[in-house]
């Protein structure tokens, strides 16, 4: 409302200069060489991309605890992202998280006993993000952190997708003053909320029930892997050895409670199943249990196909990429775009080809190509989003093992899926003949795990077979 626009410079911890200038609506914010005379602490900054990065996902933090309020971002005199004002949540979290994320969310508006409200607008499972860095949440249009929410939303999803994955959206809290204690972190970041545990369980009650009212997404999907009942179990096709077949196992009973657990077994060092292998059957559609002359062998049937996957795609990798006909226009989220920017140079060694098309849109005009399997253009905003994130330390660094560990884990047989003995001897069978025979999955979870007979022995107080 005023006539004219006020200014303030601070200069290297100097005093304060002002005055008044014309200008339109807003507050402008700019920052140059902010560490030129502590040279020390920019020592210890990350590289600039890393920085860049950091400062988009600061922005949405702001954005998303009051977006009625615009927020532009500029670097080096460059836009590098906007939000438009909006009163409507559900526009505010799709301008951060992708134009996907408004055709699979929900949003929860709910009262609070004694006075009070949260709102919460939450993707469905089938978004989950490897990191929970894209759960936003704010109180009383303030952005924050606190483990009990985040710890309340992801319970809301358990079972509903992997124990790896996290929930996305945002959660807003209105809370009366007298409820809120915001002086227990020097940055404002951390809050104190009085009744939290019963606002917690309120919380994962309702989004839980939310989530189970939409109907559950098939967990079995046509890889050429039939879901039909196993076959009869078969040893596996290994090296004859001097000990006979195993005897079948009978049906297992339930246990009686122990005083004290069993040690969890060890990861495997070397490449499991030495020797003879009996297959001994699935467990939960998740793993396959096998003897060895050694002890009882724990597979997971994904990681296994996984792994083996992208071998066979590694071995026969070109640099060859496939032009589309018909290109597709993408809508980056910001940290996408940040990513995208200065990593741009990564994105291209990984054979896509990417034309800017207008604010915070791409087009995509080719794909990488290996052993005859084209990518897919969504699995460009994942390696985006894995950038965004400064790439998990168990991602190949390597841009074309990054697309090929994708590739792998959405063409690998799934968790859930019902597969018959033979296809995991197959698979068991070709990752043994690998030069190096691998102990991980490309994203570093292990294949199998070992459980001694000598462990099994001292569980049940044996001295010896």
């Amino acid at each position: 409302e005023a006539s004219v626009a006020s200014w303030i410079e601070v200069e290297a911890g100097g005093p304060a200069t002002h005055g008044i200038e014309a200008r339109d609506v807003g507050t402008t914010v700019e920052v140059q060489d902010l560490f030129a005379h502590t040279p020390a602490r920019r020592k210890f900054l990350r590289a600039p991309a890393a920085e860049q990065i950091e400062l988009v996902a600061t922005l949405e933090r702001a954005y998303l605890a009051r977006p009625s309020v615009a927020l532009e971002l500029e670097v080096d005199g460059r836009p590098s992202v906007s939000y438009p004002a909006t009163d409507r949540w559900e526009e505010a979290a799709a301008a951060v998280l992708g134009s996907s994320f408004r055709a699979q969310s929900f949003r929860l508006d709910r009262d609070l006993p004694g006075g009070g409200r949260w709102t919460a607008v939450l993707g469905r499972p089938v978004l989950a993000a490897p990191s929970s860095r894209r759960l936003f949440l704010a109180v009383n249009g303030r952005p924050i952190q606190s483990r009990p929410l985040n710890a309340a939303v992801r319970a809301a999803f358990e079972g509903l997708m992997p124990r790896s994955r996290f929930p996305i959206g945002l959660l807003h809290l209105d809370l009366p003053g007298d409820r809120i204690d915001v002086n227990v972190h020097p940055t404002k970041r951390e809050v104190r909320i009085a009744q939290e545990r019963d606002l917690d369980d309120r919380l994962r009650r309702e989004i839980r029930a939310t989530l189970l009212m939409a109907p559950a997404p098939s967990t079995l999907v046509d890889r050429g892997v039939a879901a039909r009942p196993t076959s009869p179990l078969r040893p596996f096709p290994t090296a004859p050895t001097s000990e006979g077949p195993t005897g079948t196992l009978p049906p297992l009973r339930a246990p009686t409670p122990t005083l004290v657990g069993p040690p969890s077994p060890r990861p495997l060092a070397p490449f499991p199943g030495s020797g003879r292998l009996e297959l001994r059957g699935p467990l939960r559609a998740l793993y396959w249990l096998a003897e060895s002359p050694r002890g009882l062998l724990l597979i997971d049937q994904h990681a296994a196909s996984e792994r083996l996957i992208f071998e066979s795609i590694r071995r026969s990798l070109t640099a060859a990429r496939q032009r589309l006909v018909d290109p597709v226009t993408l809508e980056l989220s910001g940290r996408q775009q940040a990513a995208l920017e200065t990593h741009e140079t990564t994105v291209a060694a990984s054979g896509f080809e990417i034309d800017r098309f207008g604010p915070r849109r791409v087009r995509l005009r080719a794909v990488p190509i290996w052993a005859g399997q084209r990518a897919e253009a969504k699995w460009l905003l994942r390696l985006l989003d894995e950038l965004a994130d400064g790439g998990r330390p168990t991602v190949p660094d390597d841009p074309r093992d990054r697309i090929v560990a994708t590739v792998a884990c959405h063409s690998a047989v799934r968790a859930g899926d019902s597969i018959e003995a033979a296809a995991l001897v197959r698979i068991w069978s070709d990752l043994r003949a690998l030069e190096a025979a691998p102990t991980t999955c490309p994203h570093g979870r292990p294949i199998a795990f070992e459980i001694p007979f000598s462990r099994i022995d001292r569980w049940f107080l044996r001295s010896g077979p």
